[in-house]
């Protein structure tokens, strides 16, 4: 599994250039330098993204508790949980967790990105598992 397909300049969180179709996306090489880019997300890539701390805090807990293989950025408002998707066919916003919290959910199968450097900061990896053993996602963190 892939957790990024490739990566885009951003400006403000915003992509400065199409990635929608695209095969010839940047390389991390290419983009390291860059005050600000992000990650397109893999085609099997799901992205959970609790902009509540406190909310983040308790996901966080359980993931590191059940010690799950999944990836878990740091924002400047919550975290991001990034897992292989299973069943879930669409982006969401604001939507219900079957955990009973709130959150926007991102799909790589949808051409979603994630911002992975803002005004020339990196968002930390607070957890981390090798790509190839990332897991999917478990059903307590889909949308009902």
């Amino acid at each position: 599994m892939q957790l990024f397909r490739g990566y885009v300049e951003t400006k403000n969180k915003k992509c400065i250039e199409k990635f929608k179709d695209r095969t010839d996306l940047k390389t991390f090489e290419q983009v390291q330098s860059l005050p600000e880019f992000a990650g397109i997300l893999g085609e099997e890539t799901i992205l959970i993204d609790i902009d509540d701390f406190e909310t983040s805090e308790i996901i966080f807990k359980i993931v590191k508790e059940l010690k799950l293989r999944c990836r878990v950025y740091k924002t400047s408002r919550g975290k991001h949980f990034l897992f292989k998707n299973k069943g879930v066919t669409s982006n969401r916003t604001g939507c219900k967790l079957a955990i009973g919290l709130e959150a926007d959910i991102k799909l790589g199968s949808r051409n979603s990105y994630s911002i992975l450097r803002f005004k020339g900061k990196d968002r930390e990896i607070i957890h981390d598992t090798d790509e190839n053993k990332i897991q999917e996602v478990p059903k307590w963190l889909t949308p009902v």
